[in-house]
């Protein structure tokens, strides 16, 4: 009985070793992303002014738009 109980520890302390080399693996992913996040949220802070590649449409208000037409009317106006 008792060979059973230590075999039985044995395995309970196997399968506890396993689970927290898991959690300490998931822990060290988890703050690896956190770093990450920092970083990058640094670096767009520092780099506002440079372009950012994405998909998607560009909003711009009425004035905006009537002055790129009309900067666009120049252009082709000038090079005839």
């Amino acid at each position: 009985m008792e060979t059973a109980n230590q075999m039985l520890k044995t395995a309970m302390e196997a399968k506890d070793s396993k689970v927290d080399r898991k959690l300490k693996m998931i822990n060290l992913q988890m703050q690896k992303a956190k770093l990450e996040h920092q970083i990058e949220k640094e670096e767009r802070k520092n780099n506002k002014d440079e372009e950012i590649d994405g998909e998607g449409s560009v909003v711009l208000d009425r004035n905006e738009l009537l002055r790129r037409i009309a900067k666009a009317k120049d252009l082709t106006q000038t090079d005839k």
